[in-house]
């Protein structure tokens, strides 16, 4: 919710319904005092491989500050099976798996 009120300051609706809760509710007052900041930015995503299969990754979104563009990255959690499907993605992208006409 502070993280949405700051990306739409000045917002009537986020300014009204923040001013709503902090009057209808003493927790939400306490925790907004906090000034405690959230996003989730991170995740895990599937990609599906044509020749490997099923590529668990982790998935992470990074946002210029005034949050106008992102950059997404995708990164294999180390010790996990993406680590080596990952590497052999490196070895599949450079054979030529067409068959010979000859």
């Amino acid at each position: 919710m502070r993280a949405t009120a700051a990306r739409r300051r000045g917002d009537a609706d986020v300014d009204g319904l923040v001013g709503d809760l902090l009057s209808a509710s003493p927790e939400f007052a306490s925790l907004w005092g906090e000034h405690e900041v959230a996003v989730r930015r991170g995740e895990r995503k599937r990609v599906v491989h044509p020749s490997i299969g099923v590529i668990e990754l982790n998935c992470e979104v990074l946002l210029t500050v005034e949050q106008d563009q992102l950059l997404i990255v995708y990164t294999a959690p180390p010790g996990s099976p993406a680590v080596e499907q990952l590497t052999l993605v490196g070895v599949l992208g450079v054979q030529n798996m067409a068959r010979s006409t000859r």
